[in-house]
């Protein structure tokens, strides 16, 4: 712990304060970490570009086939797909369960 250097102020914190040292890191640990983050961010991407919130708890679902008539694997919320509604409110008279006129 050393002292810092800047005299006393209305904006500087005379207490002492930790050294840190910069860590070394390889090309390759680089390569890697940057390929990584390249990674995380392409499936942001898709998730993004194909999937929509769960209206109840925002987790991302995925709609790849059959009707309309969505169940959030997290809180189990049963919705359209198309309108976000609760899918009680669903049925013959919004346009059946493979459409929806809302």
């Amino acid at each position: 712990m050393v002292k810092s250097p800047l005299p006393p102020g209305p904006n500087v914190n005379p207490t002492p304060v930790a050294c840190v040292r910069a860590m070394q890191v390889s090309c390759e640990t680089v390569t890697k970490w940057l390929t990584k983050n390249s990674a995380e961010s392409e499936n942001m991407n898709w998730i993004l570009a194909n999937t929509k919130p769960c209206p109840k708890c925002s987790r991302p679902i995925e709609k790849n086939q059959g009707c309309m008539h969505m169940t959030c694997s997290q809180c189990k919320f049963e919705f359209c797909w198309l309108c976000q509604g609760d899918w009680k409110e669903h049925g013959e008279r919004t346009g059946g369960f493979y459409a929806c006129n809302r």
